[in-house]
């Protein structure tokens, strides 16, 4: 192991540890490779999170597609993943999911509509819900779907053409 207190080394481990407080409510981790290069590995802060009985929230905003990220960082350890509804499935940009640990999901839950507490000024629209709802749908079956050309240029908001869905 590497303990000139590079990333992963056990000096940087030590250092992680040394600042954890009693009242840290969370870990929060930012995915993608952005900040991921000069992180610990997710499943490193995963460890160290929950050695200290602290929940590991992923914001993994931008990192759809690929839709298999809606279940890759929970299935690395974290608690909750957060995406944005709007950027990558091209839904409304005021939607969002946050997946993982029912516990939490519902803790998130308890500050929606109805309940009008600290969740009050980011509430959604039912026309929200479901276009995002659409969204993800969406995403999922172009992830599945055998394309016949490549479509529109890269970059194009446009899918590729034969079976994928339109």
């Amino acid at each position: 192991m590497d303990h000139s207190g590079r990333r992963g080394s056990s000096k940087a481990l030590d250092g992680h540890r040394a600042r954890r407080r009693p009242r840290t409510a969370a870990v929060v981790y930012f995915a993608g490779t952005r900040f991921e290069r000069y992180a610990l590995p997710l499943e490193q802060v995963v460890d160290l999170a929950h050695e200290a009985g602290v929940p590991v929230i992923v914001d993994a905003a931008a990192q759809l597609p690929p839709v298999e990220n809606l279940w890759h960082y929970t299935g690395l350890g974290a608690d909750l993943a957060l995406f944005s509804g709007g950027k990558g499935p091209r839904g409304p940009q005021a939607s969002g999911l946050v997946l993982g640990r029912r516990d939490l999901v519902d803790a998130c839950r308890a500050h929606a509509c109805p309940n009008h507490a600290l969740g009050r000024t980011m509430k959604t629209s039912k026309e929200n819900v479901l276009g995002l709802v659409a969204a993800v749908e969406r995403a999922a079956a172009w992830s599945t779907c055998t394309p016949t050309s490549t479509g529109p240029a890269a970059g194009s908001a446009s899918p590729p053409t034969g079976s994928c869905p339109a």
